[in-house]
């Protein structure tokens, strides 16, 4: 049986997970496509429905830091760039074990960074 019919089977044995199903669905495709007015829409929708505890307060959740969810629509910023160079930075000082030298710890971070910036 493949994930595609597996799904189907299940949608098709509860009506509730089903609608569940579909808004979580079209709550993520909001997001992907930055439809932050389209991404509301459906929260309100969920309102429709008594919905389990647990559902609810992910709705909730999400209702809560909808400026935040907002703001990550309307504007493509990011500070992956910079959570990656810190990453780097943590795991040479970890693997050094400590370094005599701040010095040489700040050197070969800035040596292993312009290496891989080319």
């Amino acid at each position: 049986m493949t994930e595609k019919m597996m799904v189907n089977s299940l949608l098709s044995i509860d009506t509730e997970f089903s609608w569940i199903y579909e808004l979580i669905n079209d709550l993520k495709y909001s997001l992907f496509i930055g439809n932050f007015n389209h991404f509301k829409y459906h929260l309100q929708r969920s309102k429709e429905r008594p919905l389990r505890r647990y559902i609810r307060t992910t709705l909730q959740t999400l209702e809560y830091y909808s400026e935040a969810i907002q703001n990550s629509c309307h504007y493509n910023l990011s500070n992956g760039h910079l959570e990656g160079i810190n990453n780097k930075i943590k795991t040479m000082k970890r693997t050094g074990f400590g370094y005599r030298n701040f010095d040489h710890l700040k050197t070969r971070a800035m040596i292993s960074l312009i290496i891989n910036k080319e």
